[in-house]
């Protein structure tokens, strides 16, 4: 604007002259400069000429500007997931450990396939995250044990639930020893019933074909 005040011909100034209502309501915004607003560069080429819009000059610099932002942000997220960062969010951390160990399943789906884990591969991946943990697991947000009982299918639940089985209770689960321990523990259980499930339905196919 301060270049556009400065640029005078015949006595007129070549700018805008009329309310400034369009900053704070989109309908007058819409009214004064239309649906589709281009953002014009106002230059002054030669000395006491009225000043011109050069529209493409404006939207090059544009250009040029937020691809130099979309830059800066790849160059942020790249040095975030292959470089780390030296500061940190404590809770963030253990979220994204939460979210990871919430996304393991016994059976899963990937590309159309059907991928079956046993027990103990399925408790291997568990354990893999235990050095990011904190000992004092009173600070975490979620239990292993839980995680992974609900990692188990459906029908191995059952079984082990007829079997009498009860999750533990987050408040004896204080220390990631604790965690661990009850996780080894449901593991070996897991282990076991998926034997017996094996057995039955073997026991029933060989009935059905006789």
């Amino acid at each position: 604007m301060d270049r556009v005040r400065i640029s005078v011909a015949s006595g007129r100034l070549s700018t805008y002259l009329g309310p400034m209502n369009f900053l704070d309501n989109q309908a007058s915004f819409v009214s004064v400069f239309g649906l589709n607003p281009v953002m014009l560069r106002v230059s002054k080429r030669v000395v006491d000429t009225c000043a011109i819009e050069d529209t493409e000059y404006l939207a090059t610099k544009l250009g040029n500007y937020c691809d130099t932002c979309q830059l800066h942000l790849f160059y942020d997220i790249v040095k975030l997931q292959f470089v780390g960062t030296t500061v940190y969010d404590t809770h963030r951390m253990m979220h994204n450990i939460y979210l990871a160990l919430s996304s393991l399943k016994l059976e899963s789906r990937v590309n159309g396939k059907t991928i079956t884990l046993t027990p103990d591969s399925l408790y291997q991946r568990f354990i893999e995250f235990t050095p990011l943990l904190y000992p004092n697991a009173t600070s975490w947000l979620f239990s292993l044990v839980t995680l992974f009982y609900n990692a188990l299918s459906v029908e191995l639940q059952e079984s082990i639930r007829l079997d009498g089985y009860i999750l533990p209770k987050n408040s004896t689960l204080s220390t990631l020893f604790d965690q661990t321990s009850a996780l080894q523990m449901l593991r070996e259980i897991a282990v076991v019933a998926q034997q017996s499930l094996a057995i039955e339905k073997s026991g029933s196919f060989n009935l059905l074909i006789m």
